[in-house]
């Protein structure tokens, strides 16, 4: 439901003609009508929320914060019945994850000798979080933090004690996904919903718009590697008030690929004229460093990997505030294959490397040149830099 909402809201965001419109509408109600197998509320009263949507939709933003004590006690808080987990936090939609950070760790009462340490991204659905989709900003302190801490946590050295998905994620981020094995079946009621949402997707696969072709195609993938095509499961589906709201800054990913030569991929914007680093808004249902690799592939036709997180920059403090998208995490990658050569596409009118000296001289996008040049530190100095 999430995946579909996002994508209704996005497509009528960027400007659809008059039959994209008509049909990004119609997936918006067929995305409210799966909510409401599940909510509490009406299709009807779940639409007009969704109709309230402006801007782009994207995973929301949170804060959690591990917390290790010199003796290993590690500090964790009631996060659902019968478990405890690492203390989180959503980032408010007009804040900033370091604001949170601080207002949980006053909460904590934890008086640190030293800063908490950004150590990555944790995706809350790999995780199996339940809920609305998350990105967590993973922080760290390891540092002999003040016994003095609220009601709300205590200290564990138990291995035994039975801890949330996200927490055991944190704890173990080289652990294998939580996926499903393939399609599964569906009552029969949602899977008559699911085939009207992959018609629709189909029949907008004629779009003249090639950005949502991507939609409608995604869509129609996701439809087919999720929802057996003829399976009925007629179990009734707990219903439950679910949040639907954004209510954080919007996330998006952006890629710092530097080749064998030091030097850095840029692409110029066929809107602007100016340079900048390959990137954009994350999908509902993708990890940000996912996000990463497919909008270098679909801005320049390369393929990259990535190697770790450089940067979080909120963009109204780097020169950029007018941006959709707040929150940007930047990544180091490179290319998968280096001899690949670049092509030019719909969203970028050129492709080229320069090597770090070059840049002062570029007429960089907004806020770009910040993040360039904070993400070549981190870079260099093995840190990952917050802004």
């Amino acid at each position: 439901m999430q995946f579909l909402r996002a994508q209704a809201v996005n497509g009528l965001h960027y400007f659809p003609d008059a039959v994209d419109e008509r049909r990004f509408t119609a997936l918006r109600r067929l995305a409210a009508e799966l909510s409401a197998r599940i909510d509490t509320r009406a299709a009807d009263e779940i639409e007009a929320e969704f109709g309230t949507d402006a801007g782009p939709q994207t995973p929301r933003l949170g804060v959690v914060l591990l917390v290790t004590r010199a003796d290993g006690a590690r500090l964790l808080v009631p996060t659902a019945p019968g478990a405890v987990g690492l203390p989180r936090d959503l980032v408010a939609v007009d804040g900033h994850p370091l604001d949170t950070l601080k207002r949980m760790m006053a909460d904590l009462r934890l008086t640190p000798v030293a800063e908490p340490v950004l150590v990555g991204i944790c995706d809350g659905m790999t995780a199996g979080e339940l809920g609305r989709h998350t990105l967590h900003l993973a922080f760290e302190l390891s540092d002999d933090a003040s016994r003095a801490v609220s009601s709300r946590g205590s200290w564990s050295t138990d291995a035994n004690t039975p801890l949330d998905a996200l927490t055991d994620r944190v704890l173990n981020p080289d652990g294998a996904a939580t996926e499903t094995s393939g399609p599964i079946d569906v009552p029969s009621e949602v899977l008559s919903i699911c085939e009207r949402v992959r018609a629709l997707a189909v029949e907008g696969l004629s779009s003249h718009d090639s950005f949502n072709v991507e939609r409608f195609t995604r869509i129609t993938s996701v439809i087919d590697e999720t929802v057996a095509p003829a399976g009925r499961n007629e179990l009734t589906l707990p219903r439950t008030a679910v949040d639907t709201a954004q209510n954080t800054p919007t996330v998006g990913a952006e890629t710092l690929v530097v080749d064998g030569r030091g030097r850095i991929l840029l692409l110029q914007r066929p809107d602007t004229g100016e340079w900048a680093m390959p990137g954009g808004a994350c999908e509902v249902g993708e990890s940000a460093d996912a996000t990463a690799v497919r909008e270098t592939e679909e801005e320049t036709g390369l393929k990259v990997t990535v190697d770790r997180l450089v940067g979080v920059f909120d963009n109204r403090r780097v020169g950029a505030g007018g941006a959709a998208i707040r929150m940007i995490a930047v990544y180091a990658a490179r290319l998968v294959d280096p001899d690949a050569q670049a092509v030019t596409t719909a969203e970028a009118r050129a492709v080229a490397w320069f090597d770090p000296d070059q840049i002062a001289a570029l007429n960089l996008f907004h806020g770009h040149r910040r993040k360039i040049d904070a993400a070549l530190s981190a870079l260099r100095n093995g840190e990952v830099n917050v802004i």
